[in-house]
């Protein structure tokens, strides 16, 4: 077997960039169609293919804590060390860095190193 992602696995990749972390969850069909709720995203056919999207979800939503589980998964859909790490590298680039993420925190913008208020600077 190749050491490098195949063009499909790639695209499973960048596909789970668009799915939230709840669709991960399984929602009963019967509970939506009587409550009115739209279908939750149905999982991958292939099994292999769908524990790398559940690993790249889990992966850009918590980083790398948190991620043992669906690593375990991969190991055992047949994903090597080296096909992971390219896994990480895809999934870690399109992530926002801590630094550059926006907070809010009682009505204070911290940016950096710059805290914002509504109407001016705080250094």
């Amino acid at each position: 077997m190749s050491e490098e992602l195949t063009p499909l696995e790639r695209a499973v990749v960048a596909l789970s960039r668009q799915d939230p972390i709840s669709s991960l969850r399984s929602r009963g069909r019967k509970r939506g169609w009587i409550l009115g709720l739209p279908p939750g995203p149905l999982p991958l056919a292939n099994p292999r293919l769908e524990a790398l999207r559940q690993y790249a979800i889990v992966r850009r939503v918590r980083g790398s804590t948190g991620v043992e589980a669906e690593r375990g998964q991969l190991w055992e859909a047949g994903f090597s060390c080296k096909k992971i790490e390219e896994i990480n590298d895809l999934v870690d680039q399109n992530r926002p860095e801590k630094w550059t993420v926006r907070r809010m925190v009682n009505e204070l913008f911290v940016f950096g190193e710059v805290i914002f208020r509504p109407r001016g600077i705080i250094k």
